[in-house]
């Protein structure tokens, strides 16, 4: 359950210091390492962990949860998506008449 929690933690985050993460899941800054490993080869975070720093550098993770604000997110990014589709069909249209 440690390692769903540490997705959590690290949904909409860029990085994360160990001592967050140790509070967040009443771990030890010891064991942050072996818990963001867990997770890597469970592939369910994408991250970079500084040692030196004892910050991890967070990519991107898997969410729990799809609630209505990522509804809203993916209907942002699909009106974008269909916007330039239109677009490059456009362009293709007018190069098309023009040859």
């Amino acid at each position: 359950m440690r390692v769903v929690g540490l997705c959590e933690l690290c949904n909409g985050r860029s990085e994360l210091s160990y001592g967050d993460i140790s509070n967040k899941l009443q771990i030890t800054e010891d064991e942050v390492e072996d818990y963001v490993i867990r997770a890597l080869s469970a592939k369910l975070i994408e991250a970079r962990l500084n040692q030196l720093e004892k910050k991890v550098y967070i990519i991107k993770s898997v969410q729990r949860n799809f609630g209505d604000e990522q509804w809203k997110q993916l209907q942002s990014l699909l009106a974008e998506w269909k916007q330039s589709v239109t677009s490059v069909q456009k362009t293709i249209q007018q190069n098309a008449l023009k040859q």
